[in-house]
């Protein structure tokens, strides 16, 4: 006989749960086989309830959820779906609510990025309940992804905001557990390692006209991000001390903005040919102050798009696209620029110099930069030959 048809009472949070035919729910004696329902208050007033046959996994039950309950490891299941969530979330972004992790605004082309990657999981996830979506959803999605034909890099940019979609979630207790912990996404695609001989990139520089010239000796030597070169005043340039501030960047429909990261806002030294280029530049435009350097008007931004036509069409008549095929390269755009001037300025500076005039907000992204140059296996050699050659004098001194 059941404890509660030997009248005994149910522990607190433990009560019977008929059949729909027993004729307890007329008043009668009981005549089916009751389970057990464990009722825990969640910390928002909401009831978590679960039936179970036995009586003591109903008490089990009850204990682990009240100590969940109690450090937050367990909360009341949302009625929202992901895509519900993911337009607020998406809408705090916009809005500045949602910040970045340096508490600072998103980028707009970040945001438009974002609201763009997301869209692609909404058909398989999108009407799911966010508290419902487990880690093997996300991954089976990814991985459909990759069997669609899309790119690992482009896989990876999909589940960003995904990441930070459900890390928000558990923040604001809607979830207890992030299911992005633990998913697994193919590696990015080869990435960016184009880094060409100085003198190569000094003929192609000299290949292209006054206008287009400007931007790449800046991005070739100075390392700034496409944007940092297009928002780029002459109020910015200290020919004094031979540094350029970094203040802001360029956002194609919003115009000038703040740099990437708080670490992006920054001073970087010029070299000589750097300073040579503006100056002549500068003379040339009859530009200052808070005119843009390189921009088609003093208040408009260049196109970086149309840059790299002029200049492809520039390299091409002189050969050194050729030249870069038969090295297996691509001519290469601005952001290419910059990967080979911090790989060459890797070789005369230690990694935190590097950093720092990089702009990076982790020095892990610097430390991806320090590729050994095509042109270092002589130079290695001759500084070996320099280290033994040294030794054996000071051997033979010795004997």
């Amino acid at each position: 006989m059941s404890t509660a048809r030997r009248g005994r009472r149910l522990p607190e949070g433990i009560r019977l749960r008929h059949g729909r035919t027993c004729a307890s729910g007329g008043g009668g004696a009981c005549d089916c086989s009751p389970s057990y329902q464990a009722v825990v208050r969640a910390r928002d007033g909401r009831k978590l309830r679960k039936s179970f046959r036995v009586l003591s996994d109903a008490i089990a039950w009850r204990d682990e959820m009240r100590v969940g309950v109690r450090k937050r490891t367990v909360v009341s299941p949302t009625s929202l779906t992901f895509r519900e969530y993911a337009e607020q979330w998406l809408e705090g972004v916009r809005s500045g609510t949602n910040l970045t992790r340096d508490l600072a605004a998103y980028k707009p082309s970040t945001v438009r990025a974002y609201a763009k990657h997301i869209k692609r999981i909404y058909p398989a996830l999108g009407s799911m309940r966010l508290s419902a979506i487990e880690l093997h959803d996300l991954q089976d999605e990814a991985n459909r992804l990759i069997a669609s034909g899309l790119t690992p890099s482009s896989v990876r940019n999909t589940f960003d905001p995904v990441r930070k979609i459900f890390a928000r979630a558990v923040r604001e207790h809607l979830i207890a557990i992030n299911p992005t912990v633990g998913l697994e996404l193919k590696a990015k695609d080869g990435g960016r390692s184009w880094v060409d001989r100085p003198e190569r990139v000094a003929r192609a520089l000299a290949a292209l006209g006054d206008v287009d010239r400007g931007p790449w000796t800046v991005a070739f030597y100075a390392g700034l991000r496409a944007g940092e070169i297009q928002a780029l005043r002459w109020a910015d340039i200290d020919f004094d001390r031979g540094v350029l501030r970094v203040e802001r960047s360029w956002d194609r429909k919003a115009g000038p903005i703040a740099p990437k990261s708080r670490a992006g806002r920054r001073k970087v030294p010029m070299s000589m040919l750097v300073r040579r280029e503006l100056r002549e530049l500068q003379l040339r435009s009859g530009r200052r102050g808070d005119e843009l350097v390189f921009g088609r008007t003093a208040e408009l931004a260049f196109v970086p798009q149309v840059l790299h036509r002029h200049s492809k069409a520039a390299w091409r008549e002189a050969g050194l696209t050729s030249e870069w095929a038969a090295d297996g390269m691509e001519p290469p755009g601005l952001h290419d620029a910059r990967h080979h001037c911090l790989t060459h300025w890797g070789r005369v500076w230690d990694i935190g110099r590097l950093h720092q005039a990089a702009g990076h907000s982790d020095i892990r992204q610097s430390q991806r930069y320090l590729h050994v140059p095509p042109d270092r296996d002589a130079e290695d050699a001759a500084r070996l030959d320099a280290y033994f050659r040294a030794a054996q004098d000071v051997s033979g001194a010795a004997d």
